[in-house]
């Protein structure tokens, strides 16, 4: 047998490769993300839709503006 054997193969992998907890703490992390950053849209689409209101003169807040 030359080289490697599977046993080192698979050895060399685990050093080099990500475990599951560390799979699952990234997947978890990066649905964060995405999670925060489509409330974020929606919390945008609140307040452009809000300020269009108030520049329009349909807030019911309006006439008690300064």
């Amino acid at each position: 047998m030359d080289g490697p054997s599977i046993r080192d193969y698979i050895d060399s992998r685990k050093k080099s490769g990500m475990s599951w907890e560390e799979f699952r703490a990234l997947k978890d992390k990066r649905s964060e993300d995405e999670f925060s950053e489509s409330a974020m849209v929606a919390w945008r689409k609140q307040l452009d839709a809000e300020r269009e209101a108030r520049l329009s003169g349909h807030s019911p807040h309006a006439d008690h503006e300064h």
